[in-house]
């Protein structure tokens, strides 16, 4: 999501100036901004930027290795690099670029509900209007309007789904 100064200001809970003064210190824009320019700012690019800042600021992502116990050395790299992982999980979910996995499975799951109820109804809703068909092409058009009704229902669910996600992560 690309947003101007102000915004991404309010999305980290900050002042615009104090945006400003992390521009200065290198945080990724698309625009610099200037005389009646606007900043544009990719969310993502930005909180990765300042969490890559602050792990090389904080004093628990400080590598001691101690070479007397390379055991201890490669467990404390494994712990940063956890550390930094986490980090990039987090300024993700708030740049609404992840999905829940639970939430993902059960929409699907109610996706493919929809699509086996309606395939399982489909002999019972055209069985009537078949009967009474000779033509190879009207029973094939009947056919093909049922299928994509089937899709569209499942299609929408999806869509529903996506749609709540999106309004979820611009409040």
């Amino acid at each position: 999501m690309i947003v101007n100064r102000a915004d991404f200001a309010a999305i980290i809970g900050k002042t615009p100036p104090w945006i400003s003064k992390l521009i200065k210190q290198g945080l990724p824009c698309r625009s610099g901004g200037g005389k009646g320019k606007e900043v544009s700012i990719h969310t993502p690019d930005a909180i990765k930027w300042m969490v890559d800042q602050a792990a090389r600021r904080s004093p628990h992502n400080q590598i001691n290795v101690d070479s007397s116990n390379p055991t201890m050395a490669a467990e404390q790299l494994r712990l940063t690099r956890s550390k930094a992982d986490i980090e990039e999980i987090r300024a993700r979910e708030l740049a609404g670029q992840y999905l829940e996995t639970e939430a993902v499975r059960e929409t699907f799951a109610e996706a493919m509900v929809i699509v086996s109820t309606q395939m399982d109804g489909l002999g019972g809703r055209v069985a009537n209007q078949l009967a009474g068909m000779t033509s190879v092409a009207e029973i094939r058009d009947l056919i093909f309007k049922e299928t994509r009704n089937i899709r569209r229902a499942a299609a929408d669910k999806l869509q529903k789904f996506v749609d709540e996600e999106k309004e979820e992560s611009t409040q």
